[in-house]
């Protein structure tokens, strides 16, 4: 380590001081460590919770094609996440405008096949 000339008197005065303070000098130290250790382990909580969250599944236009599944079956899986989501924290408007598409769109998906089922049905029993 380089001492500037200005720093000299400052290192005399220093070598000069009692073994008290400098155990009080060491232990302000440790205290300003633990401080930084601590804050950084709060942000690793955060960053973890927050990957826990709803966005961490990306919005359709940056999804990759997860185990070929197609567009409406994906659509579905994430309405069907974010529906669980939103009725265990009560809060649906936590999550974005294409969350809420996709859960409607899912949702009447569904409707409009078992209102096509049910009209398929009648027929082969009509017949």
């Amino acid at each position: 380590m380089k001492i500037k000339r200005n720093q000299t008197n400052a290192m005399h005065t220093f070598h000069q001081a009692s073994k008290q303070e400098v155990c009080d000098l060491g232990l302000i130290a440790s205290q300003i460590a633990s401080l930084r250790v601590r804050d950084a382990m709060k942000k690793m909580k955060i960053a973890e919770s927050k990957e826990q969250r709803w966005y961490k599944i990306k919005p359709p236009h940056q999804q990759t094609h997860k185990d070929n599944l197609t567009g409406q079956q994906r659509a579905k899986v994430r309405a069907a996440q974010y529906l669980k989501r939103s009725k265990a924290t009560e809060n649906p408007t936590a999550a974005p405008k294409w969350y809420h598409d996709h859960a409607i769109k899912a949702e009447n998906l569904s409707k409009r096949r078992s209102t096509k089922l049910s009209k398929d049905q009648k027929k082969n029993t009509t017949s």
